[in-house]
Parts: structure tokens; C-alpha cells; sequence
């Protein structure tokens, strides 16, 4: 538990619509299951989202170890891939509105009383003639958090936790000798 597993510049922290703590967590694992994706033959994912709840600590500044990324994620949550219409892309985001915001990575999009405006997906606009690749929990996809509306949609799962997506991230920017930063980019603004 006290393995250091990267240098941090500054802490992250939870705040919504977005923090960087939130954004690193997608971003993290988003690098991961595209890693695995790719391994498994499946299309390259659009974007992922998580829940705000779910993050459960701060990481700090300085060293951060094993033991932080279990305090941060202490579930055994696993990441999964779904295909999702355009009209459950719309629910997704439309609850995200309702909640104030969530970790997300690929994906940006404005906040205005409750509902979701100008959406972008990996810098381009939203096709409606096409569905969408999500990277998620298997907590959210089994109707946690109140996303009870993607029970009935097919997951595959990625055959990695949550929390093991994290450390492996935070350990390949340790490995590159690089630190770890990450910062509120406006993937969600509230206007």
C-alpha cells in the first residue's frame, strides 16, 4: 500500500460540474480501455464518464501511492464498453445536467438550468445517425447512481477494475519519469 506510484505537482480534488480530479479519473480510464479495446478487436470508445459519488478521496500533492488510489476507489468496480443509441446518449447526459455534472473525458458539453447544450464529442458534433461507444463503470451500467435507464443495454466488460485502471495509469506517468497533473479544462461548463 505504500508503493509510490507517481509524483503529483498539485492535489486533485472532487468539485463539480468538473475537477481535476475528476478529469484525470476518465482520462485515465479512457487511456486504458482504448489500450484494451484495441487488444480486443472493438471500436476505439467516443468517451467516458463516471460518477462524481464514486470518487471517494482526494489525491494528494507529492507522492501518491497505492494506498491513495484504494482510498480514492475502494470498489470493485469494473470498466465496461457499451453501443448506445442517440436517444440514450441524450438520458446520459440529460441526468449528468440533473446531477450538476461527472468525471468525464472525451466529451465536452455546457450546463443551463438542468439541461445539456453544445455538445462535442471528441471535437466533433454530435452524428444522430450513429451510435456511441462509452467507457464506464459496471455500477453505472447496472443502473447505479440512478442510471437505471442503461440496465437493458449490453456491457462488455474490459476485465479490469476501476481502480486498477488508475494505478496502472499513474504508474506508466511514474515509469516515464514524468509527474502527474491534470486541471479543469472546460469539458463542462455551467453558464
Amino acid at each position: 500500500m505504500n508503493t509510490v506510484l507517481v509524483f503529483s505537482k498539485q492535489a486533485l480534488t472532487k468539485e463539480l460540474p468538473e475537477g481535476n480530479l475528476g478529469n484525470y479519473c476518465a482520462d485515465a480510464c479512457l487511456r486504458q480501455a482504448e489500450t484494451i479495446c484495441k487488444k480486443m478487436n472493438l471500436e476505439k470508445p467516443d468517451f467516458c464518464f463516471l460518477n462524481h459519488g464514486g470518487l471517494r478521496a482526494s489525491l494528494p500533492k507529492g507522492n501518491i501511492t497505492i494506498g491513495n488510489v484504494f482510498e480514492l476507489m475502494p470498489f470493485e468496480n469494473e470498466v465496461v464498453y457499451l453501443k448506445v443509441s442517440k436517444s440514450i446518449l441524450d438520458s446520459i447526459l440529460n441526468y449528468t445536467a440533473i446531477k450538476g455534472g461527472a468525471p468525464v473525458s472525451g466529451i465536452k458539453f455546457q450546463l443551463k438550468n438542468n439541461s445539456v447544450a453544445e455538445v462535442v464529442i471528441r471535437d466533433r458534433t454530435i452524428d444522430t445517425n450513429r451510435e456511441f461507444l462509452i467507457i464506464t463503470s459496471d455500477y453505472i451500467a447496472n443502473g447505479g447512481d440512478g442510471y437505471s435507464f442503461l440496465k437493458t443495454e449490453k456491457t462488455i466488460s474490459l476485465g479490469i477494475k476501476v481502480r486498477d485502471a488508475l494505478m496502472s495509469d499513474l504508474k506508466n506517468i511514474g515509469d516515464n519519469k514524468d509527474s502527474l497533473f491534470a486541471e479543469k479544462d472546460g469539458r463542462i461548463i455551467k453558464i
